[in-house]
């Protein structure tokens, strides 16, 4: 390999390195500090990169907000189709079966608390979406057509299926959004739960019992049994 190749090679790795670094950086202080808040200068100082930066890779400042979204997104986006198209098709095949409706909404709350934020990046990242969905701005569409509305349409079948009522009526709809924030209002009061709770973390076994918690609330509310599966691992437990 000649030098000149290893020299582009190199730059190139540096590059996305850099790309990199700002993503993270802007997902940090975006949260923190509102769109308007965080500035160009200390977004590339925060990186480590030339002020010139982040119009390169993202075209300005607002490039950049909108690629922390995005890219955020795109990592879990295979993952959430999976487990939405999964979900689609147990209601499918269900015939308004009460138990296979269980298994629907078990396999929903699942998939929601796949996505609860863990790590440090997650963490920011929610903050900058709870900002998001307080004050809509450049996020807001991609949230709601990529997280949240497929989401909620999902939930609205189960709860079509299990009250007998149309997925697109309002009723069914409300009641969706309405169980949806139960899960929601979990992760938002994350740091209230763990101190009445007296937690240090969140522990797999903290997760388990908050998933049986927020699942025991949802199938109360629409009347349906839990499987099998988490009927046993309640009395496991």
């Amino acid at each position: 390999m000649s030098v000149k190749s290893n020299q582009r090679q190199r730059l190139e790795s540096e590059s996305s390195e850099t790309r990199v670094r700002l993503l993270e950086v802007g997902t940090h202080l975006f949260a923190e500090s509102g769109f308007k808040g965080a500035s160009v200068r200390e977004l590339c100082a925060e990186a480590g990169a030339n002020i010139a930066a982040v119009r390169y890779h993202f075209g300005g400042k607002e490039g950049l907000y909108r690629a922390v979204f995005e890219d955020t997104l795109d990592e879990d986006e295979s993952r959430f189709r999976d487990a939405m198209d999964n979900i689609n098709t147990v209601i499918d095949n269900a015939n308004s079966d009460r138990n296979q409706l269980g298994v629907a909404l078990e396999l929903y709350i699942k998939s929601f608390f796949a996505r609860f934020p863990l790590n440090e990046h997650k963490r920011w990242f929610s903050v900058l979406v709870m900002r998001e969905l307080s004050f809509p701005g450049q996020g807001f569409d991609l949230i709601y057509e990529r997280r949240a509305n497929p989401s909620l349409q999902v939930l609205a079948r189960i709860v079509a299926a299990s009250d007998g009522i149309d997925a697109n009526s309002e009723s069914a709809r409300l009641q969706a959004h309405a169980l949806n924030g139960t899960i929601m209002g979990v992760i938002i009061s994350r740091n209230i739960l763990l101190r009445t709770m007296r937690w240090q973390s969140f522990t797999p076994e903290k997760m388990t019992s908050l998933l049986d918690a927020i699942s025991k609330l949802l199938y109360s509310a629409l009347s349906l049994t839990p499987p099998q599966s988490m009927q046993s691992s309640g009395d496991a437990s």
